[in-house]
């Protein structure tokens, strides 16, 4: 009796030990691959920095295009003054020649539909 009980507390212990290298080895297993998830992770948070870095750059490329367009237009509006005065000052510049030569009784031409000067008229 001693030893079936012996043999069966012997037996009891090999499959004990072989359901603990079993479930070691299953530890093992699940370990790796905790590690290689965390590498993946590691892998994915690296991608998504350089993501968020390029959107960044992106921003501020934008922004200092937006900057770039307001200068521009900004330049264009100066020009367009510029051209207006000199526009005005063209314009008052004539009328003070003809103004001058309407003084000496010089003869002004006079501008037809096509812009050309044929006639002459004293004023």
């Amino acid at each position: 009796m001693m030893h079936i009980l012996f043999f069966h507390l012997l037996l009891e212990r090999i499959v004990m030990e072989g359901i603990v290298e079993h479930l070691g080895i299953r530890l093992a297993v699940l370990n790796e691959r905790i590690i290689e998830n965390d590498e993946a992770i590691q892998h994915l948070e690296t991608k998504i920095d350089l993501r968020r870095q390029i959107i960044e750059s992106f921003d501020r490329t934008l922004a200092a295009d937006e900057r770039i367009i307001e200068f521009i237009e900004m330049v264009n509006q100066l020009k367009r003054q510029k051209i207006l005065e000199t526009t005005q000052e063209i314009e008052m510049l004539k009328k003070k020649i003809a103004d001058a030569k309407k003084a000496k009784g010089i003869k002004a031409p006079v501008e037809t539909t096509t812009g050309s000067c044929s006639k002459f008229v004293n004023e």
